[in-house]
Protein backbone atom coordinates (compact mmCIF):
# COMPACT_ATOMS: atom_id res chain seq x y z
CA UNK A 1 0.00 0.00 0.00
CA UNK A 2 1.19 3.32 -1.02
CA UNK A 3 2.04 5.33 1.96
CA UNK A 4 0.01 8.40 1.52
CA UNK A 5 -3.22 6.06 1.68
CA UNK A 6 -2.40 5.53 5.55
CA UNK A 7 -1.66 3.47 6.77
CA UNK A 8 5.12 -7.57 20.51
CA UNK A 9 5.90 -9.42 22.52
CA UNK A 10 5.57 -13.39 23.16
CA UNK A 11 6.47 -14.95 26.67
CA UNK A 12 7.24 -18.44 24.56
CA UNK A 13 7.85 -20.44 27.76
CA UNK A 14 4.08 -20.30 28.80
CA UNK A 15 3.00 -21.44 25.02
CA UNK A 16 5.52 -24.06 24.36
CA UNK A 17 6.70 -26.27 27.04
CA UNK A 18 7.22 -29.43 25.01
CA UNK A 19 6.32 -27.69 21.81
CA UNK A 20 8.65 -27.65 18.84
CA UNK A 21 7.62 -24.57 17.23
CA UNK A 22 10.74 -23.87 16.22
CA UNK A 23 10.27 -26.17 13.39
CA UNK A 24 8.77 -24.05 11.65
CA UNK A 25 12.40 -22.12 10.78
CA UNK A 26 14.04 -21.92 7.51
CA UNK A 27 17.47 -21.79 6.72
CA UNK A 28 16.99 -19.17 4.49
CA UNK A 29 20.47 -17.04 5.01
CA UNK A 30 23.73 -17.30 3.98
CA UNK A 31 26.34 -19.41 6.42
CA UNK A 32 27.85 -15.39 7.28
CA UNK A 33 24.93 -14.60 8.13
CA UNK A 34 22.58 -14.95 11.19
CA UNK A 35 22.61 -18.86 12.16
CA UNK A 36 18.97 -19.78 12.83
CA UNK A 37 17.95 -22.49 14.92
CA UNK A 38 15.92 -25.45 13.52
CA UNK A 39 14.02 -28.32 15.04
CA UNK A 40 14.56 -26.87 19.02
CA UNK A 41 11.75 -26.66 21.84
CA UNK A 42 11.46 -23.63 23.72
CA UNK A 43 13.16 -25.55 26.42
CA UNK A 44 15.96 -26.49 24.24
CA UNK A 45 16.41 -22.84 23.31
CA UNK A 46 16.85 -21.80 26.44
CA UNK A 47 19.56 -24.38 27.49
CA UNK A 48 21.67 -23.28 24.73
CA UNK A 49 20.79 -20.07 25.55
CA UNK A 50 22.22 -20.59 29.11
CA UNK A 51 24.77 -22.78 27.98
CA UNK A 52 26.56 -20.68 25.75
CA UNK A 53 25.49 -17.68 28.06
CA UNK A 54 23.57 -15.28 24.75
CA UNK A 55 20.30 -13.80 25.02
CA UNK A 56 17.46 -14.99 22.34
CA UNK A 57 16.40 -13.16 19.29
CA UNK A 58 13.26 -14.36 17.62
CA UNK A 59 12.29 -12.95 13.67
CA UNK A 60 8.32 -12.73 13.88
CA UNK A 61 7.30 -12.40 10.41
CA UNK A 62 4.88 -13.20 7.87
CA UNK A 63 4.77 -14.16 4.65
CA UNK A 64 3.39 -11.21 2.75
CA UNK A 65 5.23 -8.82 4.54
CA UNK A 66 7.51 -7.45 1.98
CA UNK A 67 10.03 -5.81 4.91
CA UNK A 68 10.25 -9.04 6.25
CA UNK A 69 11.53 -10.51 2.88
CA UNK A 70 13.97 -7.49 2.87
CA UNK A 71 15.37 -8.62 5.59
CA UNK A 72 15.70 -11.80 4.86
CA UNK A 73 17.26 -11.38 2.13
CA UNK A 74 19.24 -7.81 2.40
CA UNK A 75 20.06 -7.96 6.28
CA UNK A 76 20.27 -11.35 7.86
CA UNK A 77 23.15 -13.37 5.51
CA UNK A 78 25.17 -9.97 5.68
CA UNK A 79 28.96 -10.95 7.57
CA UNK A 80 28.58 -8.28 10.18
CA UNK A 81 25.25 -8.94 11.35
CA UNK A 82 25.99 -12.96 11.33
CA UNK A 83 28.66 -11.74 13.27
CA UNK A 84 27.22 -10.10 15.61
CA UNK A 85 23.91 -11.72 16.16
CA UNK A 86 25.65 -15.41 16.38
CA UNK A 87 28.35 -14.03 19.24
CA UNK A 88 25.62 -12.66 21.30
CA UNK A 89 22.27 -14.53 20.37
CA UNK A 90 20.59 -17.60 19.98
CA UNK A 91 18.24 -17.02 17.09
CA UNK A 92 14.62 -18.44 15.70
CA UNK A 93 11.98 -17.53 13.53
CA UNK A 94 8.31 -17.77 13.63
CA UNK A 95 5.77 -17.29 10.50
CA UNK A 96 2.99 -15.80 12.29
CA UNK A 97 0.49 -15.85 8.94
CA UNK A 98 -0.90 -19.25 7.34
CA UNK A 99 -0.57 -19.03 3.08
CA UNK A 100 -1.45 -22.15 0.71
CA UNK A 101 2.24 -22.81 0.04
CA UNK A 102 2.67 -24.07 3.91
CA UNK A 103 4.23 -26.97 4.59
CA UNK A 104 3.37 -29.68 7.40
CA UNK A 105 5.86 -27.71 9.63
CA UNK A 106 4.29 -24.59 9.33
CA UNK A 107 1.12 -26.20 9.60
CA UNK A 108 2.38 -27.27 12.97
CA UNK A 109 3.30 -24.18 14.15
CA UNK A 110 -0.62 -22.56 13.54
CA UNK A 111 -1.81 -22.87 16.96
CA UNK A 112 0.98 -21.44 18.48
CA UNK A 113 0.90 -19.03 16.28
CA UNK A 114 -2.60 -18.05 17.17
CA UNK A 115 -2.12 -18.04 20.63
CA UNK A 116 1.00 -15.49 20.63
CA UNK A 117 -1.61 -13.57 18.16
CA UNK A 118 -4.32 -13.83 20.97
CA UNK A 119 -2.06 -13.31 23.81
CA UNK A 120 -0.50 -10.22 23.02
CA UNK A 121 -2.91 -8.77 20.39
CA UNK A 122 -2.41 -5.47 22.43
CA UNK A 123 1.24 -4.88 21.75
CA UNK A 124 1.76 -7.24 18.01
CA UNK A 125 1.65 -3.92 15.81
CA UNK A 126 3.15 -5.35 12.77
CA UNK A 127 5.77 -7.64 11.00
CA UNK A 128 8.57 -7.99 11.12
CA UNK A 129 8.85 -8.19 15.07
CA UNK A 130 12.23 -8.48 16.73
CA UNK A 131 11.92 -10.39 19.60
CA UNK A 132 14.37 -10.15 22.51
CA UNK A 133 14.95 -12.70 25.66
CA UNK A 134 16.78 -13.39 28.22
CA UNK A 135 18.82 -16.51 28.64
CA UNK A 136 15.84 -17.70 31.00
CA UNK A 137 12.85 -16.43 28.53
CA UNK A 138 12.31 -12.79 30.31
CA UNK A 139 10.96 -10.91 27.10
CA UNK A 140 13.67 -8.38 27.34
CA UNK A 141 12.80 -5.86 24.51
CA UNK A 142 11.20 -5.44 21.16
CA UNK A 143 11.26 -3.61 17.91
CA UNK A 144 9.42 -3.46 14.70
CA UNK A 145 9.81 -2.65 11.11
CA UNK A 146 12.99 -2.87 8.32
CA UNK A 147 16.25 -1.29 9.07
CA UNK A 148 19.18 -1.51 7.85
CA UNK A 149 22.10 -3.60 9.02
CA UNK A 150 23.65 -0.81 11.07
CA UNK A 151 20.29 0.21 12.80
CA UNK A 152 19.68 -3.51 13.28
CA UNK A 153 23.52 -3.89 14.69
CA UNK A 154 22.99 -0.88 17.15
CA UNK A 155 19.67 -2.38 18.54
CA UNK A 156 20.79 -5.86 18.99
CA UNK A 157 23.77 -3.37 21.08
CA UNK A 158 21.39 -1.89 22.87
CA UNK A 159 19.32 -4.63 23.87
CA UNK A 160 22.33 -6.43 25.89
CA UNK A 161 23.65 -3.39 27.36
CA UNK A 162 23.85 -4.33 30.98
CA UNK A 163 22.90 -0.86 31.60
CA UNK A 164 19.33 -1.65 29.60
CA UNK A 165 18.21 -4.53 31.76
CA UNK A 166 14.87 -3.69 32.35
CA UNK A 167 14.66 -6.74 35.31
CA UNK A 168 17.56 -5.34 37.26
CA UNK A 169 16.54 -2.11 36.65
CA UNK A 170 13.53 -2.84 38.31
CA UNK A 171 14.30 -4.89 41.28
CA UNK A 172 16.90 -1.97 41.76
CA UNK A 173 13.73 0.47 41.73
CA UNK A 174 11.79 -1.88 44.27
CA UNK A 175 14.77 -2.16 46.49
CA UNK A 176 14.53 1.60 46.97
CA UNK A 177 17.13 2.99 44.60
CA UNK A 178 15.68 5.83 42.58
CA UNK A 179 17.61 6.78 39.71
CA UNK A 180 16.01 9.07 37.57
CA UNK A 181 17.59 7.16 34.39
CA UNK A 182 16.63 4.02 35.32
CA UNK A 183 13.19 4.95 36.54
CA UNK A 184 12.79 6.63 32.90
CA UNK A 185 13.73 3.06 31.15
CA UNK A 186 11.47 1.38 33.34
CA UNK A 187 8.78 3.61 32.27
CA UNK A 188 9.37 3.53 28.87
CA UNK A 189 9.38 -0.09 28.23
CA UNK A 190 7.30 -1.56 31.18
CA UNK A 191 4.10 -1.13 28.44
CA UNK A 192 6.11 -2.99 25.61
CA UNK A 193 6.69 -5.87 28.54
CA UNK A 194 3.35 -5.77 29.46
CA UNK A 195 4.31 -4.16 33.02
CA UNK A 196 1.51 -2.46 34.88
CA UNK A 197 3.62 -0.86 37.35
CA UNK A 198 5.16 1.23 34.48
CA UNK A 199 2.65 4.07 34.99
CA UNK A 200 3.05 4.71 38.47
CA UNK A 201 6.95 5.04 38.07
CA UNK A 202 6.25 7.33 35.23
CA UNK A 203 4.58 9.46 38.09
CA UNK A 204 6.96 9.49 40.56
CA UNK A 205 9.57 10.24 37.98
CA UNK A 206 8.22 13.69 36.87
CA UNK A 207 7.74 14.28 40.61
CA UNK A 208 11.01 14.21 41.35
CA UNK A 209 12.51 16.37 38.24
CA UNK A 210 13.58 19.44 38.84
CA UNK A 211 11.74 22.67 37.79
CA UNK A 212 14.21 23.36 35.33
CA UNK A 213 13.96 19.84 34.13
CA UNK A 214 10.75 20.05 33.18
CA UNK A 215 11.88 21.79 29.75
CA UNK A 216 14.38 19.39 28.80
CA UNK A 217 13.91 18.18 25.30
CA UNK A 218 13.73 14.74 26.70
CA UNK A 219 11.96 15.02 29.91
CA UNK A 220 8.63 16.79 27.32
CA UNK A 221 8.70 14.08 25.54
CA UNK A 222 8.83 11.50 28.40
CA UNK A 223 5.89 13.90 30.03
CA UNK A 224 3.66 13.95 26.85
CA UNK A 225 3.73 10.37 26.84
CA UNK A 226 2.39 9.75 30.16
CA UNK A 227 -0.58 12.37 29.85
CA UNK A 228 -3.82 10.17 30.05
CA UNK A 229 -6.05 13.24 30.96
CA UNK A 230 -6.76 16.58 31.88
CA UNK A 231 -6.09 15.79 35.59
CA UNK A 232 -2.60 15.09 34.91
CA UNK A 233 0.25 17.20 36.44
CA UNK A 234 1.69 16.69 32.87
CA UNK A 235 -1.65 18.48 31.08
CA UNK A 236 -1.47 21.37 33.29
CA UNK A 237 2.42 21.77 32.53
CA UNK A 238 1.33 22.34 28.67
CA UNK A 239 -1.58 23.73 28.97
CA UNK A 240 -0.20 26.87 30.99
CA UNK A 241 3.47 26.64 29.32
CA UNK A 242 2.90 25.70 25.42
CA UNK A 243 5.33 28.56 24.12
CA UNK A 244 8.49 27.47 25.72
CA UNK A 245 7.54 23.90 25.28
CA UNK A 246 6.85 24.60 21.44
CA UNK A 247 10.20 26.43 21.05
CA UNK A 248 12.46 23.66 22.90
CA UNK A 249 10.47 21.49 20.66
CA UNK A 250 11.76 23.38 17.78
CA UNK A 251 8.34 23.12 16.26
CA UNK A 252 5.11 25.77 17.02
CA UNK A 253 1.96 23.56 17.83
CA UNK A 254 3.69 20.68 19.84
CA UNK A 255 2.03 21.54 23.08
CA UNK A 256 -1.44 22.52 21.74
CA UNK A 257 -1.65 18.95 19.73
CA UNK A 258 -1.74 17.04 22.75
CA UNK A 259 -3.62 19.08 24.93
CA UNK A 260 -6.15 19.15 21.70
CA UNK A 261 -6.17 15.29 21.78
CA UNK A 262 -7.02 15.46 25.90
CA UNK A 263 -9.80 17.77 25.30
CA UNK A 264 -11.62 15.70 22.22
CA UNK A 265 -10.93 12.31 23.89
CA UNK A 266 -12.83 13.92 27.34
CA UNK A 267 -15.47 16.32 25.48
CA UNK A 268 -15.91 15.41 22.26
CA UNK A 269 -15.37 11.33 21.77
CA UNK A 270 -18.37 10.89 24.26
CA UNK A 271 -20.48 13.53 22.95
CA UNK A 272 -20.37 11.80 19.01
CA UNK A 273 -20.78 8.48 20.61
CA UNK A 274 -24.11 9.79 22.03
CA UNK A 275 -25.33 11.90 18.98
CA UNK A 276 -24.63 8.44 16.44
CA UNK A 277 -26.41 6.55 19.61
CA UNK A 278 -29.72 8.58 18.86
CA UNK A 279 -28.75 9.80 15.01
CA UNK A 280 -28.55 13.20 15.78
CA UNK A 281 -25.54 15.84 14.84
CA UNK A 282 -23.57 16.90 17.94
CA UNK A 283 -24.53 20.06 19.58
CA UNK A 284 -21.56 21.94 18.86
CA UNK A 285 -22.66 25.39 19.89
CA UNK A 286 -23.46 23.53 23.54
CA UNK A 287 -19.76 21.70 23.01
CA UNK A 288 -17.84 25.26 22.29
CA UNK A 289 -19.03 27.11 25.07
CA UNK A 290 -17.85 24.56 27.41
CA UNK A 291 -14.69 24.07 25.87
CA UNK A 292 -14.43 27.83 25.97
CA UNK A 293 -15.59 28.44 29.59
CA UNK A 294 -13.14 25.69 30.41
CA UNK A 295 -9.95 25.39 28.22
CA UNK A 296 -10.44 29.23 26.47
CA UNK A 297 -11.85 30.45 23.01
CA UNK A 298 -8.60 28.91 21.23
CA UNK A 299 -9.06 25.26 21.91
CA UNK A 300 -13.12 25.72 21.43
CA UNK A 301 -12.51 26.92 18.11
CA UNK A 302 -9.62 24.19 17.21
CA UNK A 303 -11.06 21.22 19.31
CA UNK A 304 -14.64 21.89 17.43
CA UNK A 305 -13.18 22.16 13.53
CA UNK A 306 -10.94 19.40 14.41
CA UNK A 307 -14.13 17.69 15.67
CA UNK A 308 -16.48 18.70 12.41
CA UNK A 309 -14.32 17.44 10.33
CA UNK A 310 -13.91 14.36 11.58
CA UNK A 311 -17.53 13.67 11.99
CA UNK A 312 -18.23 14.45 8.30
CA UNK A 313 -15.60 12.05 7.57
CA UNK A 314 -16.94 9.49 9.34
CA UNK A 315 -20.39 10.24 8.17
CA UNK A 316 -18.66 10.45 4.33
CA UNK A 317 -19.86 14.01 3.79
CA UNK A 318 -16.93 14.63 1.52
CA UNK A 319 -17.90 18.61 0.78
CA UNK A 320 -18.03 19.19 4.17
CA UNK A 321 -14.83 17.04 5.22
CA UNK A 322 -13.01 19.09 2.87
CA UNK A 323 -13.91 22.27 3.60
CA UNK A 324 -13.76 21.59 7.11
CA UNK A 325 -10.19 19.98 6.59
CA UNK A 326 -8.46 22.66 4.98
CA UNK A 327 -10.03 25.65 7.27
CA UNK A 328 -8.44 23.60 10.23
CA UNK A 329 -4.56 22.92 8.60
CA UNK A 330 -4.81 26.80 7.21
CA UNK A 331 -5.50 27.48 10.98
CA UNK A 332 -3.76 25.27 12.80
CA UNK A 333 -0.98 23.57 10.79
CA UNK A 334 -0.95 20.43 13.27
CA UNK A 335 1.26 17.78 13.52
CA UNK A 336 0.95 16.24 16.97
CA UNK A 337 -1.47 15.47 19.39
CA UNK A 338 -4.59 14.29 17.92
CA UNK A 339 -3.19 14.80 14.85
CA UNK A 340 0.02 13.08 15.26
CA UNK A 341 2.14 11.49 12.64
CA UNK A 342 5.53 9.14 12.64
CA UNK A 343 6.35 10.30 9.41
CA UNK A 344 7.87 13.55 8.30
CA UNK A 345 6.84 17.16 7.72
CA UNK A 346 6.78 15.80 4.15
CA UNK A 347 4.55 12.99 4.31
CA UNK A 348 2.54 14.95 6.33
CA UNK A 349 1.83 17.39 3.06
CA UNK A 350 1.38 14.72 0.80
CA UNK A 351 -0.87 13.12 2.72
CA UNK A 352 -3.30 16.05 2.92
CA UNK A 353 -3.01 16.74 -0.70
CA UNK A 354 -4.45 13.57 -1.19
CA UNK A 355 -6.63 13.42 0.75
CA UNK A 356 -8.27 16.66 -0.58
CA UNK A 357 -7.75 15.06 -4.47
CA UNK A 358 -8.98 12.05 -3.49
CA UNK A 359 -12.73 13.35 -1.52
CA UNK A 360 -13.40 16.59 -3.34
CA UNK A 361 -14.36 17.78 -6.93
CA UNK A 362 -13.95 21.97 -6.09
CA UNK A 363 -11.72 23.35 -8.18
CA UNK A 364 -10.57 25.75 -5.28
CA UNK A 365 -10.14 22.91 -2.79
CA UNK A 366 -7.83 20.86 -5.57
CA UNK A 367 -5.60 24.03 -6.32
CA UNK A 368 -5.65 24.23 -2.25
CA UNK A 369 -4.14 20.42 -2.68
CA UNK A 370 -1.62 21.51 -4.78
CA UNK A 371 0.11 23.80 -2.91
CA UNK A 372 0.06 21.00 -0.32
CA UNK A 373 1.58 19.16 -2.34
CA UNK A 374 4.12 21.27 -4.01
CA UNK A 375 5.21 21.65 -0.27
CA UNK A 376 6.22 18.01 -0.11
CA UNK A 377 7.27 18.06 -3.74
CA UNK A 378 9.75 20.76 -2.18
CA UNK A 379 11.14 18.94 0.49
CA UNK A 380 11.29 15.94 -1.42
CA UNK A 381 10.92 15.42 -4.41
CA UNK A 382 9.86 11.54 -4.76
CA UNK A 383 8.14 9.53 -7.26
CA UNK A 384 5.15 9.04 -5.10
CA UNK A 385 4.43 12.55 -4.18
CA UNK A 386 5.08 13.84 -7.54
CA UNK A 387 2.24 11.48 -8.29
CA UNK A 388 0.22 13.09 -6.35
CA UNK A 389 1.12 16.56 -8.09
CA UNK A 390 0.27 14.65 -11.07
CA UNK A 391 -2.85 13.45 -9.98
CA UNK A 392 -4.23 16.57 -8.72
CA UNK A 393 -3.18 18.14 -12.67
CA UNK A 394 -5.14 15.89 -14.21
CA UNK A 395 -8.25 16.17 -12.03
CA UNK A 396 -8.51 19.91 -12.12
CA UNK A 397 -8.25 19.01 -16.46
CA UNK A 398 -4.15 20.02 -16.96
CA UNK A 399 -3.87 16.41 -18.74
CA UNK A 400 -0.47 17.42 -20.62
CA UNK A 401 0.93 18.63 -17.95
CA UNK A 402 0.07 16.05 -15.74
CA UNK A 403 1.00 13.49 -17.91
CA UNK A 404 4.89 15.27 -18.38
CA UNK A 405 5.16 15.02 -14.26
CA UNK A 406 3.11 11.84 -14.71
CA UNK A 407 6.25 10.63 -16.38
CA UNK A 408 8.78 11.64 -13.99
CA UNK A 409 7.19 9.81 -11.17
CA UNK A 410 7.37 6.84 -13.04
CA UNK A 411 11.17 7.26 -14.39
CA UNK A 412 11.45 8.50 -9.79
CA UNK A 413 9.40 4.95 -9.34
CA UNK A 414 10.05 2.43 -11.60
CA UNK A 415 8.54 -0.42 -9.86
CA UNK A 416 5.74 0.87 -8.73
CA UNK A 417 2.97 -0.48 -10.32
CA UNK A 418 0.02 1.70 -9.52
CA UNK A 419 1.77 4.81 -10.86
CA UNK A 420 2.35 3.80 -13.89
CA UNK A 421 -1.49 2.92 -13.90
CA UNK A 422 -2.25 6.21 -13.30
CA UNK A 423 0.23 6.93 -16.07
CA UNK A 424 -1.76 5.02 -18.87
CA UNK A 425 -5.19 5.94 -17.03
CA UNK A 426 -3.93 9.25 -17.89
CA UNK A 427 -3.43 8.85 -20.85
CA UNK A 428 -6.38 6.72 -21.77
CA UNK A 429 -8.43 9.78 -20.37
CA UNK A 430 -9.85 7.48 -17.80
CA UNK A 431 -10.49 9.00 -13.91
CA UNK A 432 -7.22 8.05 -11.62
CA UNK A 433 -9.71 8.46 -8.44
CA UNK A 434 -12.57 7.02 -7.18
CA UNK A 435 -15.87 8.67 -7.49
CA UNK A 436 -17.02 9.21 -4.21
Amino acid sequence: MKMKRLLLFMSLYLLSQGKAYCQTVRNDTTERGIHFQQGLTWPEILAKAKAENKHVFVDCYATWCIPCKKMEKEVYPLASVGDFFNENFISVKMQMDTSNADDDEVKASYADARNINQQYKNIIQGYPCYLFFTKDGKILNSSIGLKNAGEFINYGKYVIDPKNDYYKLLADYKRGKRDLEGMAYIALNGPKLGDIEHSNIAKEYIQNLKKDDWFVKDNIEFIGRFIKSSKDVGFSFFFHNADIINKVMAEDGYAQGLVHGIIYKELISPAITKADGSNQIPDWSALNLAIKKEYGSYYAGRVILGAKFNWARKHKNWKDYTKYYIMFIDKYNPYNGAFSTKHGEDFVWNARAWQIFTYSNSEEELLKALEYSDHAITMSPIGDYIDTYANILYKLGHKENAINWEDLAVKQSPNEKEIQDNLEKMKRNEPTWTTQ
